[in-house]
Protein backbone atom coordinates (compact mmCIF):
# COMPACT_ATOMS: atom_id res chain seq x y z
CA UNK A 1 0.00 0.00 0.00
CA UNK A 2 2.83 2.38 0.87
CA UNK A 3 4.58 1.52 -2.41
CA UNK A 4 1.40 2.19 -4.45
CA UNK A 5 0.89 5.55 -2.72
CA UNK A 6 4.49 6.53 -3.39
CA UNK A 7 4.13 5.57 -7.06
CA UNK A 8 0.94 7.62 -7.42
CA UNK A 9 2.55 10.67 -5.81
CA UNK A 10 5.58 10.31 -8.08
CA UNK A 11 3.40 10.17 -11.20
CA UNK A 12 1.40 13.22 -10.10
CA UNK A 13 4.60 15.14 -9.42
CA UNK A 14 5.94 14.23 -12.85
CA UNK A 15 2.70 15.40 -14.50
CA UNK A 16 2.82 18.72 -12.66
CA UNK A 17 6.44 19.21 -13.74
CA UNK A 18 5.50 18.68 -17.39
CA UNK A 19 2.64 21.17 -17.14
CA UNK A 20 4.83 23.79 -15.49
CA UNK A 21 7.49 23.44 -18.18
CA UNK A 22 5.15 24.57 -20.99
CA UNK A 23 5.89 27.89 -22.67
CA UNK A 24 2.67 29.93 -22.87
CA UNK A 25 2.39 33.10 -24.97
CA UNK A 26 -0.67 35.29 -25.47
CA UNK A 27 -1.35 37.35 -28.59
CA UNK A 28 -3.65 40.36 -28.88
CA UNK A 29 -4.23 42.72 -31.80
CA UNK A 30 -3.84 45.81 -29.61
CA UNK A 31 -0.79 44.97 -27.55
CA UNK A 32 2.96 45.44 -27.38
CA UNK A 33 5.56 44.69 -30.03
CA UNK A 34 8.31 44.65 -27.44
CA UNK A 35 10.08 41.23 -27.30
CA UNK A 36 9.53 41.23 -23.52
CA UNK A 37 5.92 40.25 -24.27
CA UNK A 38 7.17 36.73 -25.02
CA UNK A 39 7.53 36.23 -21.28
CA UNK A 40 4.79 38.64 -20.26
CA UNK A 41 2.01 36.15 -19.72
CA UNK A 42 -1.68 36.91 -20.09
CA UNK A 43 -1.32 40.43 -18.69
CA UNK A 44 1.25 41.43 -21.33
CA UNK A 45 0.33 39.83 -24.68
CA UNK A 46 2.19 40.31 -27.96
CA UNK A 47 0.69 41.91 -31.05
CA UNK A 48 3.24 40.55 -33.56
CA UNK A 49 2.15 36.99 -34.35
CA UNK A 50 5.15 36.37 -36.61
CA UNK A 51 7.46 37.25 -33.71
CA UNK A 52 5.66 34.78 -31.45
CA UNK A 53 5.64 31.88 -33.90
CA UNK A 54 9.27 32.44 -34.81
CA UNK A 55 10.08 32.35 -31.09
CA UNK A 56 8.35 29.02 -30.37
CA UNK A 57 9.01 27.14 -33.62
CA UNK A 58 12.03 25.28 -32.22
CA UNK A 59 10.50 24.59 -28.80
CA UNK A 60 8.39 21.71 -27.53
CA UNK A 61 5.57 22.07 -24.99
CA UNK A 62 4.32 25.43 -26.23
CA UNK A 63 0.88 27.02 -26.15
CA UNK A 64 -0.13 30.17 -28.01
CA UNK A 65 -3.51 31.75 -27.27
CA UNK A 66 -4.61 34.28 -29.89
CA UNK A 67 -7.34 36.75 -29.00
CA UNK A 68 -9.96 37.75 -31.60
CA UNK A 69 -8.63 40.05 -34.29
CA UNK A 70 -6.85 40.25 -37.61
CA UNK A 71 -3.18 39.28 -37.84
CA UNK A 72 -0.67 39.29 -40.69
CA UNK A 73 2.15 36.78 -41.13
CA UNK A 74 5.29 38.38 -42.47
CA UNK A 75 6.73 36.99 -45.71
CA UNK A 76 10.38 37.31 -44.65
CA UNK A 77 10.29 34.56 -42.00
CA UNK A 78 9.79 30.91 -42.93
CA UNK A 79 7.82 29.46 -40.03
CA UNK A 80 8.90 25.83 -39.96
CA UNK A 81 8.41 23.85 -36.75
CA UNK A 82 10.90 20.98 -36.80
CA UNK A 83 11.29 18.13 -34.30
CA UNK A 84 8.90 19.63 -31.76
CA UNK A 85 6.02 18.11 -29.81
CA UNK A 86 3.01 19.27 -27.82
CA UNK A 87 2.27 22.49 -29.72
CA UNK A 88 -1.08 24.27 -29.35
CA UNK A 89 -2.19 27.27 -31.43
CA UNK A 90 -5.65 28.33 -30.30
CA UNK A 91 -8.06 31.15 -30.94
CA UNK A 92 -8.74 32.54 -27.47
CA UNK A 93 -12.16 34.14 -27.11
CA UNK A 94 -15.61 34.40 -28.64
CA UNK A 95 -14.68 36.37 -31.79
CA UNK A 96 -12.92 35.39 -35.01
CA UNK A 97 -9.17 34.98 -35.27
CA UNK A 98 -8.11 35.74 -38.85
CA UNK A 99 -4.55 35.25 -40.06
CA UNK A 100 -3.68 36.72 -43.45
CA UNK A 101 -0.43 36.01 -45.21
CA UNK A 102 1.43 38.98 -46.62
CA UNK A 103 2.04 39.07 -50.36
CA UNK A 104 2.26 36.27 -52.92
CA UNK A 105 5.86 35.26 -52.30
CA UNK A 106 5.39 31.64 -51.32
CA UNK A 107 6.96 32.31 -47.93
CA UNK A 108 3.95 32.82 -45.67
CA UNK A 109 2.34 29.91 -43.89
CA UNK A 110 3.08 27.21 -41.33
CA UNK A 111 5.14 24.05 -41.83
CA UNK A 112 5.67 21.16 -39.39
CA UNK A 113 8.38 18.54 -39.94
CA UNK A 114 9.15 15.48 -37.78
CA UNK A 115 6.80 16.77 -35.10
CA UNK A 116 4.00 15.29 -33.00
CA UNK A 117 0.96 16.29 -30.95
CA UNK A 118 0.19 19.50 -32.83
CA UNK A 119 -3.23 21.15 -32.40
CA UNK A 120 -4.60 24.18 -34.24
CA UNK A 121 -7.98 25.36 -32.95
CA UNK A 122 -10.37 28.14 -33.92
CA UNK A 123 -8.19 29.99 -36.45
CA UNK A 124 -8.77 31.14 -40.06
CA UNK A 125 -5.93 31.31 -42.59
CA UNK A 126 -6.38 33.46 -45.70
CA UNK A 127 -4.10 33.81 -48.73
CA UNK A 128 -1.25 31.68 -47.36
CA UNK A 129 1.16 29.28 -49.01
CA UNK A 130 4.75 28.16 -48.48
CA UNK A 131 6.69 26.62 -51.35
CA UNK A 132 7.65 22.95 -51.06
CA UNK A 133 9.10 20.22 -53.23
CA UNK A 134 7.04 17.09 -53.67
CA UNK A 135 8.51 13.94 -52.23
CA UNK A 136 8.08 12.22 -55.60
CA UNK A 137 10.23 12.68 -58.69
CA UNK A 138 8.93 13.52 -62.15
CA UNK A 139 10.11 12.13 -65.47
CA UNK A 140 12.95 13.98 -67.19
CA UNK A 141 11.95 15.83 -70.34
CA UNK A 142 15.14 17.11 -71.97
CA UNK A 143 17.90 15.23 -70.18
CA UNK A 144 18.54 12.30 -67.88
CA UNK A 145 18.11 14.24 -64.63
CA UNK A 146 15.00 14.10 -62.48
CA UNK A 147 13.23 16.92 -60.71
CA UNK A 148 10.57 17.40 -58.05
CA UNK A 149 7.12 18.88 -58.41
CA UNK A 150 6.87 22.26 -56.69
CA UNK A 151 3.68 23.21 -54.88
CA UNK A 152 2.38 25.64 -52.27
CA UNK A 153 0.50 24.81 -49.07
CA UNK A 154 -0.93 27.00 -46.31
CA UNK A 155 -0.42 24.28 -43.67
CA UNK A 156 2.20 21.63 -44.38
CA UNK A 157 2.89 18.49 -42.31
CA UNK A 158 5.75 16.13 -43.16
CA UNK A 159 6.63 13.01 -41.16
CA UNK A 160 4.43 14.12 -38.26
CA UNK A 161 1.91 12.31 -36.05
CA UNK A 162 -1.11 13.12 -33.88
CA UNK A 163 -2.27 16.25 -35.67
CA UNK A 164 -5.57 17.92 -34.76
CA UNK A 165 -7.26 20.67 -36.79
CA UNK A 166 -10.38 21.80 -34.97
CA UNK A 167 -12.75 24.51 -36.21
CA UNK A 168 -10.23 26.04 -38.59
CA UNK A 169 -10.76 27.65 -41.97
CA UNK A 170 -8.27 27.81 -44.84
CA UNK A 171 -9.21 29.86 -47.90
CA UNK A 172 -7.69 31.57 -50.94
CA UNK A 173 -4.44 29.61 -50.62
CA UNK A 174 -1.79 29.81 -53.32
CA UNK A 175 -2.33 26.10 -53.94
CA UNK A 176 -3.27 23.49 -51.33
CA UNK A 177 -4.99 24.35 -48.06
CA UNK A 178 -3.49 21.48 -46.00
CA UNK A 179 -0.83 18.98 -47.11
CA UNK A 180 -0.05 15.79 -45.17
CA UNK A 181 2.99 13.74 -46.17
CA UNK A 182 3.62 10.52 -44.25
CA UNK A 183 1.56 11.80 -41.31
CA UNK A 184 -0.65 9.29 -39.44
CA UNK A 185 -3.24 9.96 -36.72
CA UNK A 186 -4.83 13.09 -38.14
CA UNK A 187 -8.10 14.54 -36.85
CA UNK A 188 -9.99 17.26 -38.77
CA UNK A 189 -13.10 18.51 -36.98
CA UNK A 190 -15.68 21.10 -38.11
CA UNK A 191 -13.24 22.74 -40.52
CA UNK A 192 -13.69 24.32 -43.96
CA UNK A 193 -11.38 24.62 -46.97
CA UNK A 194 -12.65 26.92 -49.72
CA UNK A 195 -11.37 28.61 -52.88
CA UNK A 196 -7.93 27.05 -52.69
CA UNK A 197 -7.26 27.22 -56.41
CA UNK A 198 -4.16 26.94 -58.55
CA UNK A 199 -2.53 30.34 -58.05
CA UNK A 200 1.24 29.82 -58.01
CA UNK A 201 1.08 26.05 -57.60
CA UNK A 202 1.01 22.97 -59.83
CA UNK A 203 -1.43 21.40 -57.38
CA UNK A 204 -4.51 22.84 -55.70
CA UNK A 205 -7.31 21.67 -53.45
CA UNK A 206 -8.52 21.49 -49.88
CA UNK A 207 -6.63 18.56 -48.34
CA UNK A 208 -3.83 16.59 -50.02
CA UNK A 209 -2.58 13.39 -48.40
CA UNK A 210 0.46 11.53 -49.68
CA UNK A 211 1.48 8.03 -48.60
CA UNK A 212 5.07 7.34 -49.66
CA UNK A 213 6.00 3.97 -51.06
CA UNK A 214 9.69 4.79 -50.87
CA UNK A 215 11.79 7.91 -50.61
CA UNK A 216 13.46 9.50 -53.66
CA UNK A 217 16.80 7.88 -54.34
CA UNK A 218 15.92 4.53 -52.79
CA UNK A 219 16.05 1.35 -54.86
CA UNK A 220 12.33 0.57 -54.98
CA UNK A 221 10.44 -1.74 -57.28
CA UNK A 222 7.58 -0.42 -59.38
CA UNK A 223 4.94 -2.47 -57.55
CA UNK A 224 1.39 -1.50 -56.74
CA UNK A 225 0.85 -0.84 -53.04
CA UNK A 226 -2.65 -1.25 -51.54
CA UNK A 227 -3.94 1.70 -49.58
CA UNK A 228 -6.97 1.67 -47.30
CA UNK A 229 -8.63 4.88 -46.18
CA UNK A 230 -11.45 4.70 -43.65
CA UNK A 231 -13.71 7.59 -42.72
CA UNK A 232 -17.01 7.94 -40.90
CA UNK A 233 -17.22 11.71 -41.06
CA UNK A 234 -19.52 13.94 -43.07
CA UNK A 235 -17.59 16.28 -45.35
CA UNK A 236 -18.54 19.09 -47.69
CA UNK A 237 -16.31 20.20 -50.56
CA UNK A 238 -16.68 23.01 -53.05
CA UNK A 239 -15.69 22.98 -56.71
CA UNK A 240 -11.98 23.31 -57.41
CA UNK A 241 -10.94 25.26 -60.49
CA UNK A 242 -7.84 25.98 -62.52
CA UNK A 243 -7.25 27.82 -65.78
CA UNK A 244 -7.84 24.97 -68.21
CA UNK A 245 -10.59 22.93 -66.59
CA UNK A 246 -13.09 22.68 -63.76
CA UNK A 247 -13.20 19.75 -61.36
CA UNK A 248 -16.42 18.68 -59.69
CA UNK A 249 -16.18 17.90 -55.98
CA UNK A 250 -14.49 14.54 -55.69
CA UNK A 251 -12.65 12.12 -53.45
CA UNK A 252 -10.04 9.95 -55.11
CA UNK A 253 -7.39 7.40 -54.27
CA UNK A 254 -4.71 6.70 -56.82
CA UNK A 255 -1.19 5.33 -57.18
CA UNK A 256 1.12 7.17 -59.53
CA UNK A 257 4.58 6.22 -60.71
CA UNK A 258 6.79 9.11 -61.76
CA UNK A 259 9.96 7.09 -62.32
CA UNK A 260 11.09 3.48 -61.79
CA UNK A 261 12.44 4.21 -58.32
CA UNK A 262 9.62 6.24 -56.81
CA UNK A 263 5.98 5.53 -56.10
CA UNK A 264 3.49 7.30 -53.93
CA UNK A 265 -0.18 6.92 -53.19
CA UNK A 266 -2.22 10.01 -52.62
CA UNK A 267 -5.66 11.12 -51.56
CA UNK A 268 -6.82 14.56 -52.58
CA UNK A 269 -10.09 16.21 -51.59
Amino acid sequence: MIMKSFLLISLLAASITVLQSATVVYVSENASNDPSCLDGGESQPCSNLTLVLDYIRSQSNTEVYIRPGHYVLSSNVRLTFEEVENVLLKGDGEGAVDITCKGYTGMSGLSFVNSSNVSIVGISFVGCGTEHNSTSLIFPIHDSSYDFHTFYASLYFESCSNISLDTISVSDSLGIAVQFYYTPDVSIIDSTFTNNSMGMSNISGGVYIEFPYCLPGANCSNTNVPVEYVTNSKCSYSVGQRDDEVFSPYFSISCKYHCPTVCYCCIRV
